[in-house]
């Protein structure tokens, strides 16, 4: 299997599991996003999207969808396996370049795991 891969089996699909993350999970802010982990059962990590059409257009939404997807699977390393992690877009992040776009993700990751006193 190619190493850059978004497997359905890494996908927060479900609305049920989106409002178990959302009630159960810990928060981590910044200005651009906030980040839900939650651990789970299972072998990887898992990721959900959400972007409301207060953020903009659909054209808008599925970019910034695409963006977070891409770091994903370019980044698995900085996700840790066994937790769930869903990512809420606000508005200023439509705003945003590629590379600030990623350099934010990074940034809340870093500061998830460092408030969690988790580690790789």
């Amino acid at each position: 299997m190619a190493p850059h891969n978004f497997p359905k089996a890494e996908r927060i699909r479900e609305r049920h599991e989106f409002t178990e993350i959302f009630a159960r999970a810990r928060k981590t802010y910044s200005s651009h996003l906030i980040l839900f982990r939650r651990s789970n059962s299972r072998q990887s990590a898992r990721i959900g999207i959400t972007v409301s059409r207060k953020v903009g257009i659909a054209v808008v939404r599925n970019r910034i969808k695409r963006l977070i997807r891409e770091y994903y699977r370019h980044h698995k390393a900085d996700f840790i396996s066994g937790f769930d992690y869903s990512l809420v877009v606000k508005k200023s992040f439509s705003g945003l370049s590629r590379s600030a776009a990623e350099v934010e993700l990074k940034a809340v990751l870093a500061k998830s795991l460092r408030y969690s006193g988790a580690t790789q």
